[in-house]
């Protein structure tokens, strides 16, 4: 993202105003240059481009279910859940008006992403 001026990324805590009644807090988040006009000094008001979310017991069924209906409902682009425990990234992308399953990686292959152009992830590096 740096090296290629594509925008920037955000890592908790930032808070994401939806509208008025919905906000939520992903552990990261990418906002494209293009959009950078959603960028405020306290929070990121509207839609981010990309948001990650990393599993954990006690988030699991909050971050597959909640989360992900309201990061589809407000346009979200990529939608990813990184699962320490089964050492996977599940990559959701929109496919009309909602997000939809792309791909699941494993550890032992090498995760890509659409909206990045040129992103490779070996997916055992990060676990």
């Amino acid at each position: 993202v740096e090296a290629n001026a594509r925008g920037e990324v955000f890592i908790a805590p930032v808070d994401v105003v939806f509208d008025q009644h919905t906000t939520l807090e992903p552990d990261i988040l990418f906002v494209s240059r293009e959009r950078q006009s959603i960028v405020g000094e306290e929070a990121i008001h509207g839609a981010p481009d990309l948001v990650v979310e990393i599993l954990s017991p006690s988030s699991f069924y909050q971050d597959l279910r909640r989360k992900m209906g309201v990061y589809s409902q407000f346009g979200v682009q990529e939608y990813w859940i990184v699962d320490p425990e089964k050492q996977t990234i599940e990559l959701y992308g929109r496919v009309g008006e909602g997000l939809e399953l792309a791909r699941r990686s494993s550890s032992d292959e090498t995760f890509e992403s659409p909206l990045l152009p040129g992103f490779r992830l070996e997916v055992r590096s990060i676990f």
